[in-house]
């Protein structure tokens, strides 16, 4: 069975939360939710070409 890197990657998601503890999921996800916001902020910052 040949898997696509995307498809590759699903899974590998899913096996590292499942040994994981709780405790260590949300701290994973609350550090990416935070580089998602940081991210966001950053771009909201910049103007566009021309303004």
């Amino acid at each position: 069975m040949s898997l696509t890197a995307e498809e590759m990657g699903r899974r590998g998601g899913k096996a590292t939360a499942a040994k994981l503890s709780p405790e260590q999921r949300s701290k994973m996800a609350r550090k990416a939710a935070l580089a998602r916001w940081r991210k966001k902020r950053a771009s909201r910052g910049r103007k566009k070409e021309g303004d």
